[in-house]
Parts: structure tokens; sequence; C-alpha cells
């Protein structure tokens, strides 16, 4: 029958489709399989179940409508068919060249979130760089090359169908029908299923590599992005959806984690600490945020030397934290982890909704009271993630950003380079009345990378554009300090330099490792205690610590803080807690694990014994389902 091998042909192109994405996807990133070898074969044989299973659900609309044939001459009916498959074609071709261009970013497939950073297109526009657009141009292109095949060789023909129309076709004419349907349904069926197993088939079915870069080339695209889509929706009621244990049992393990006094996870701490780092209990306090730094591009944190002499010379001077792990892998979540000491979940963003960033405290709230003003810069648009929302809520004095700077400035294609950036700043601050705090995020080491200097150094690598970004805030940072000593107000100020999240480096670590999420910390300034600059703080911990650490120092109250603990007190533990999408690690002196929840998969499993394993899953899981329910409860 017509209709039965329209249906064939267009199951099995679009198998071919999925796998020629596959083969786009892998090709653009060769360098980054090329030493796997004939692995790299497997993901498309990995792949083809998921592939069945996405062909089987896209075909089941139409064979759901192929009913309307009992009734009538299907010309028609082969026409939707014809327009279905070939929009299904473009989606996937839009799909691929997404994910081509995204997962050199995030080193991920493409997911929901797509849709919030889709929501604000400024964002992506100014973020995007030429290198992004050829891409996405290029990749676009060469996907569409299967909808001219389809076009001219596959496309269903408009015939009529050799299945007699009508109701009054007797009792064979109605079995045959009836018969042909049930069989195409349950294959169909069975094929979205992926086969008779006790459990349907998912992405996990298709890793099997340790180079998670094969393994996200077998997942099909449009299973992921769908799945992802409404795996999220139902995530964001009111249902826990990291539920481990009883609600009860995972916040007494919270407590106990938190606790002071205990031997878990105790690290060694210099009791130099124990009288304070300050000899100033009310000094100005500026937050310098960079923008994407890792401590891969870090000399002093054992990285690459040379990128970032400036820092590493501060370091040498400062107080240096050399275990400091990002919360999160965006802004959105680094900003409130930093101010706010709240934790980057998997699954969504706190600072992009206004009801539950209201619970949070925030650095600025508690700051005051003992009379600082406060203010926020940054050379771009706050309006990513909500961050603007988020700011002036939580009572920040003055918000500066591109569009309330000087319109002449030299900027990029996402906003006003550093060094004019950091020049505001400190002419601002010649202004302020002291006590001050002010936090500064930088921003050219945000793609498109387009710093107003030619390149510094011409590194041989992949990642040759971001370190020379990370060179040039460096240097930009360098300038900012040589002009702040000449200031009245240099000599009563602490200096907090921090990352809001890490990037992918020339190491190219697993994208869900420790050494992955690890960023700079660095406390600098003349109010800190001259037998402490130089010390180097080896205790573990993250973003989220920012705020019991100082407050502690300056007599203030951080019990508003749940998650953060002070890094300086030798009875607090050494921990560090950071997520991805759907996934979350664990990191302590004794080992760490990584694990994907979706997949139900760890990435990483390092322990010193099986007991400290079994304690630390279970901290690790406590810790994420508490978060997850405080999150919920806001």
């Amino acid at each position: 029958m017509q209709w039965v091998k329209s249906i064939v042909h267009s199951f099995l192109f679009l198998l071919l489709v999925f796998g020629f994405g596959r083969l786009i996807f892998l090709a653009w990133y060769f360098p980054l399989v090329e030493n796997e070898r004939f692995s790299i074969l497997i993901a498309f044989g990995k792949g083809l179940p998921l592939d069945i299973s996405t062909a089987s659900m896209i075909i089941g609309i139409p064979v759901l409508l192929s009913c309307v044939q009992w009734l009538f001459e299907a010309h028609f009916l082969l026409l939707i068919l014809r327009r279905y498959v070939q929009l299904i074609i473009i989606l996937t071709a839009l799909i691929v060249a997404g994910e081509i261009v995204m997962y050199d970013e995030w080193m991920m497939k493409l997911h929901y979130k797509i849709f919030v950073h889709l929501s604000n297109p400024s964002e992506v526009f100014y973020s995007a760089h030429g290198d992004h657009y050829f891409t996405f141009g290029a990749a676009l292109l060469i996907m569409l090359l299967p909808l001219i095949f389809y076009n001219k060789y596959m496309a269903p023909k408009l015939k009529p169908l050799s299945m007699d129309t009508g109701l009054f076709i007797g009792v064979r004419g109605w079995g045959k029908r009836i018969g042909t349907w049930i069989g195409i349904t349950s294959l169909l069926l069975l094929g979205v299923r992926g086969g008779w197993q006790p459990i349907p088939i998912n992405q996990s079915h298709c890793y099997y590599s340790s180079n998670n870069v094969l393994n996200e080339a077998a997942v099909n695209p449009i299973w992921n992005l769908s799945h992802s889509i409404l795996e999220n929706k139902k995530n964001m009621g009111n249902t826990n959806i990291y539920d481990f244990y009883k609600t009860d049992k995972a916040a007494e393990v919270f407590e106990n984690i938190h606790q002071k006094n205990t031997s878990l996870y105790a690290q060694d701490l210099d009791t130099l600490y124990s009288n304070g780092i300050l000899n100033n209990k009310q000094p100005n306090i500026v937050f310098l945020i960079m923008e994407s730094w890792s401590s891969d591009i870090i000399g002093s944190l054992g990285g690459m030397v040379g990128v970032t002499p400036a820092f590493d010379s501060l370091a040498q001077r400062g107080l240096l934290f050399s275990n400091i792990y990002a919360t999160g892998k965006t802004s959105d979540q680094g900003i409130p982890a930093i101010l706010s000491s709240f934790h980057a979940l998997p699954t969504t963003s706190i600072v992009a909704q206004p009801n539950k960033y209201r619970q949070l405290a925030c650095t600025n709230t508690s700051l005051k009271p003992a009379g600082y003003h406060s203010s926020f810069y940054f050379g771009g648009q706050l309006i990513y993630g909500n961050i603007k929302g988020y700011l002036f809520y939580h009572g920040f004095d003055e918000i500066i950003e591109q569009s309330n700077m000087d319109p002449d400035l030299p900027a990029g294609r996402l906003g006003i380079h550093d060094e004019y950036v950091m020049a505001r700043h400190l002419k601002d601050l010649n202004k302020q009345q002291e006590p001050f705090f002010s936090s500064l995020f930088t921003l050219s080491t945000h793609p498109p990378y387009d710093m107003p200097l030619d390149r510094f150094k011409h590194y041989s690598d992949i990642e040759n554009s971001y370190l020379n970004a990370a060179h040039y805030t460096d240097s930009c940072l360098g300038e900012y300090f040589k002009q702040a000593k000449k200031t009245s107000w240099y000599k009563n100020t602490l200096f907090v330099i921090v990352a809001d999240h890490s990037h992918k480096t020339h190491k190219r670590h697993s994208f869900c490792s420790p050494a992955h999420f690890k960023i700079p910390l660095l406390f600098f300034g003349e109010p800190i205690e001259l037998a402490l600059r130089g010390k180097v703080v080896t205790k573990i911990g993250s973003q989220v610590d920012i705020n019991a650490t100082l407050l502690n120092q300056l007599s203030i109250s951080y019990d508003k803080f749940a998650w953060s603990k002070d890094l300086l007190d030798s009875r607090t533990p050494g921990f560090a807690f950071y997520s991805w999408y759907d996934g979350y690690a664990w990191v302590t002196p004794q080992g760490h694990f990584a694990y994907e929840n979706r997949f139900q998969k760890y990435f990483h499993l390092v322990t010193d014994s099986s007991k400290t394993e079994e304690q630390m899953i279970m901290e690790g899981r406590s810790y994420l389902q508490h978060t997850f329910q405080k999150y919920l409860e806001y």
C-alpha cells in the first residue's frame, strides 16, 4: 500500500538524517575525539536505538492521523506527511547546528535552558561573534542537504491509495484497515520504548566512552531536547526531584555537615588565622568578579604561567585560597552564589525567579546596617538572567551598567571593555563616602573576546582567544591596582577577587570534573595583617563560603547564609558542592564524586575507602536534596 510504503520510507530517511547529523557533529569536533580511533564509529551504533525511538515518536503522529484515510481519498494526507517530514528535517538541522555552536561553550547538548537565553535575543546576539555565525550557518547549510535529497528522491508521491476508502467496504476491508493500523502502531510503540527490556530506553543507553564528546554525539538531539523540556516542566512543581532520603533525614545530614567542632573532613589550618586576618574591622570592601576565570590560567594555582602575571603578583602579597570551586557553570548562578551564598541548582536558576530570590540574604543587606554604601558595576547588560532585578531587589544603592556609562567609551559587541569599566569604577569610588561595598563584574573574558588590543601571545591551542582575553583582563587588573594605590581610600580597602564560574581550557578536563570547576579566590589589601600576606589557605570551599569568611572578620553575623562556612575557622570542615544540568558533585579531602541524575551514572567516584565512599555519597545526596527542597519552599 502506498501509505505504508510512505511511512516506512519516511521512517528510514529520518534515521539517515539523524546519523548524518551525528557525523557532522563528530567531524566538527574531531580534534576532541581524534585519539579515540574506532570508538568514534561505535557512537553510530550506540545512538541508533535512541534514533529509532525518536523516529518512532515522530512518525507516530501521522500514523494516528491515518485513520482519516478510512473515510476519504488520502491525496492530502500524503501531502501532509511530506510537509511534516520536511519540517522535522529542518528542525533537526537547526538543533544540530545550534548544538555545534553551543557545545563549544557549554560542553553539553542543547537543553531547555536554551529557551531562557532565547527569551533575551539581544544577549544572544551580542554574545555571539563572527565565528559563531559562520559555524551556525555552515552547519545549517550542511544539515539541509538531506532536505534537498528528500525533496528530489524520497518525498511521498501524490498518488491514490490502493486501500479502499469509505465506510461500506465489508468485513474483509475493515479487517485489512484495522490490522494494518494496529501492526504499524504496535511496532512504533515498541520502537519508542526501545524494545522489550524492563526499563524503557533513555540517554544512558548511548553512554559508552570516557570521552564525553562521543557520548553526547550518540544522543539523539531531538530526543534530548524534548526530554529536557518535558522533565523540567514537571520538575518546576513542588515535588523534589532529588528525593533520596526522607526530608528530615536529609536536613539532619546537612546540619551535621555544617556543624563546627566536628572531625568531618577536618583540614589543618594555620593558627595565625584564629585571631583574625584584618587590622581594621570596618574596611571598604571591593568584590572584583572575574568572568569565566579558571584556575588553569592562574600560575599561582598551578595553571599556565604567564597568562595572569598581575593576579599572580597580587597573590604573593595577599591571602590566596587554593581549593575553591565554582558552584555552577553560568553567571546567573555565580552571582547569587557569591552575593547570597546560594548554590547553583542542576535544573534551574534562582536569580531568574523573583518570588524565590527574595528569600535570599545578600552581602549588601548584611553590610548596610554597618553603614556601607553599595554599588555594582558591569560593562554590559545586566538583564541577562534577571541579574539586574536581583540586584535592585537586594538594595544596591547604585547599579551601573553599559547604558549608564559614556556611550563614546570603546566597546565590543557585548559591552564596554574591562579597562574602561575599571577606570570608571576607580573614578566613582574616589567620590564615594567610606565605608563602601562595591562589586565590579568583568566582561572581556566572555565570548566573543573582542578585546580592544592586539593579541598578547599566540598560544598554540584551540583556546587561544580565551587565553588572550584573560591575559588582557589581567593587564587591566594590574593597571587598576596601579591607579588604586594613588587614591586616599586604597589603604583602607579589602579586595576580594573571585571568578563567577570556570571555563573550558587547554587542559580539556572532563566537563564535570573538580579540575574543570576550580577557580581563583584571593583576599588582598592593606587591611590584611602583614604576617598573613603571601599565605595560602588550602581548605576546600566554594563561592558560597565568601560571606561567612568575610563577615566573620568584620564581626557581623552570617547566620542568614545557611550554606556558607568560614574558610578561616579551623572548626569548619572542608568540602565543596557544585552542579551542572541535572548533575552534581561533592568534593572532600578524602575523595570526590560526580553523578548525573538523568543517566544514573557516576562520572567520577574517587575515595580512600569503601566506608568513606558510602558516607560521602550520602552527604552529597543529602546536600543536594536539602538545597533543592529549600529552593522549592522559597
